[in-house]
């Protein structure tokens, strides 16, 4: 398989327009904001409590549906970002670019290098955009790898949610309710993971910082947990790919 970096460079200009990138800052502000009330609460005085309090979550939805969207506000807009670029794909762009790259497996590699990058560069945007709110209410923070942990394990958990949503699609051949599905599978593995005691194991809610404090959570754990699981589901979707007619795909 074989990379091609125009086409890639040319997928990410095409995904982070100046319209995206304005709403992955102000999707940020809106998570601070939500936060805003247990920040002060808690007073942290390092960079990584403010980033945990602001992807702090729930441990179930039902004991509070507000703060369970407010957590999930972050994702969703990625999601939808990443959807229009993959509806993009499935309308006859992709078919242009399989026989520019040769073979679909050329393809599916590209997709997924876009994939990663786009995913890297939403939160790096994001995480900036966390790093000025907390600065305006603490003028000197503390630093430290933590900060690099808590986005490796964010990021890989939203390319997790992008990879499983695009096999859905691939394997039921549409996606009017892949989003809808992706959704509840979120929300039940939320609460599944605290009922039976799987947080530990489970892809779903790795970046919930809530659970890391109920179930003693390790971050080496969680980024593997992680790796794992997107390994998992990436190979399932080169499989698929290769073995579905990609015309029938309904969009």
């Amino acid at each position: 398989m074989n990379v091609n970096f125009n086409v890639i460079k040319n997928n990410i200009r095409s995904i982070f327009n100046y319209k995206t990138i304005i709403l992955n800052i102000l999707v940020f502000l809106l998570l601070f904001s939500f936060q805003l009330d247990l920040i002060k609460e808690s007073s942290p005085t390092t960079l990584f409590q403010y980033i945990t309090y602001c992807f702090y979550g729930v441990d179930t939805v039902l004991e509070n549906i507000s703060a369970s969207f407010s957590w999930l506000m972050f994702q969703l807009l990625f999601i939808l970002i990443i959807i229009q670029y993959i509806n993009n794909e499935f309308q006859g762009r992709n078919i242009y670019l399989i026989s520019r790259l040769k073979s679909k497996q050329n393809w599916f590699l590209n997709l997924e290098l876009t994939l990663i990058l786009a995913s890297i560069i939403y939160f790096f945007i994001g995480f900036l955009t966390l790093i000025a709110c907390s600065k305006l209410l603490a003028t000197s923070l503390q630093f430290s790898n933590k900060e690099i942990y808590a986005f490796i394990i964010i990021f890989l958990n939203s390319l997790f949610y992008v990879n499983f949503y695009l096999f859905t699609i691939i394997l039921l051949k549409h996606n009017k309710y892949s989003l809808l599905g992706l959704i509840l599978l979120i929300f039940i593995n939320i609460d599944l993971g605290s009922v039976l005691k799987i947080d530990l194991y489970n892809p779903f809610t790795q970046c919930i910082f809530l659970k890391y404090y109920l179930i003693n959570n390790s971050f080496l754990n969680s980024i593997m947990i992680l790796l794992i699981s997107n390994s998992l589901i990436v190979l399932s979707l080169y499989f698929a790919i290769i073995k579905k007619d990609l015309l029938n795909i309904t969009i």
